[in-house]
């Protein structure tokens, strides 16, 4: 709107740092305790068998997931799509 590309460029710069560190947190948090998250929510044995392994895969795509997710967004909202 205002063409202020020197504060555009500030905001998509932090919201990056921010999926990145985001992104970085979840996996490094959530890889580790899907185990016990799923043991938290009285999954039976068989599904805490197949879950950990398919939580982990999912939460270890988090940080390329939210940098993907920021910088869609931000090319969104320059009007930069296809």
């Amino acid at each position: 709107g205002e063409g202020d590309q020197e504060r555009v460029a500030q905001v998509v710069g932090q919201s990056l740092i921010l999926a990145l560190l985001a992104g970085g947190l979840l996996t490094l948090i959530g890889v580790p305790l899907s185990g016990w998250v799923l043991s938290a929510m009285k999954a039976e044995p068989a599904v805490v068998a197949v879950g950990i392994p398919y939580m982990q895969a999912v939460l270890a795509g988090s940080v390329a997931r939210m940098v993907f997710s920021a910088s869609a967004s931000s090319m969104r909202a320059a009007g930069d799509t296809w």
